[in-house]
């Protein structure tokens, strides 16, 4: 008489017994990516998100001068970054999952409001770039219209305000 051997729990549970690899052994971080994270720290992320909330900042600088261009550069220049950094503390909460309030969601709103007024006046001369004329030589039509410029502007403007948080958290 002859038996069966039992029918495996998992699919690879006798690929696993032939391979002799352990349970805990395919959750393992490779040595290299220990070394690094070690070494690193998430560090190049953290560099990553003050650069991009930088860049936060100088969107949030072009949105102020553009209606007032004949005050103090410095003036707006501090001034928004203030902003920006304000704007991003109410929106931690959000963004660091404790909770989700009405306030964090408004001023996330707004703050994208902000950076797509920052880049839309990039965003609407695209055409005028050497990339665009690259385009148009090759019978590529590179003008954009303002529908689509304005929902670019604001497909930036989310990136540019959620980026620095998500950069961060990363390690």
């Amino acid at each position: 008489m002859t038996t069966k051997a039992p029918a495996p729990s998992r699919p690879y549970d006798d690929l696993e017994r032939l391979l002799n690899i352990e349970a805990d052994e395919r959750t393992k971080e490779p040595e290299r990516t220990k070394e690094r994270k070690a070494r690193t720290g998430g560090a190049q992320y953290r560099v990553a998100a003050v650069l991009v909330w930088l860049g936060a900042c100088f969107t949030t600088y072009l949105a102020l001068v553009a209606p007032q261009p004949s005050s103090p550069w410095y003036i707006l220049a501090g001034f928004g970054v203030t902003l920006q950094a304000t704007v991003t503390i109410i929106e931690l909460p959000m963004w660091r999952r404790k909770g989700f309030n009405w306030l964090s969601l408004l001023v996330l709103a707004i703050d994208v409001l902000i950076n797509a007024g920052g880049v839309f006046p990039a965003i609407a001369r695209i055409g005028d770039t050497p990339t665009a004329r690259m385009l148009q030589s090759g019978g590529v039509p590179s003008d954009m219209g303002a529908l689509p410029a304005i929902a670019l502007a604001l497909v930036l403007g989310v990136i540019i305000a959620a980026a620095p948080e998500v950069l961060w958290q990363l390690d």
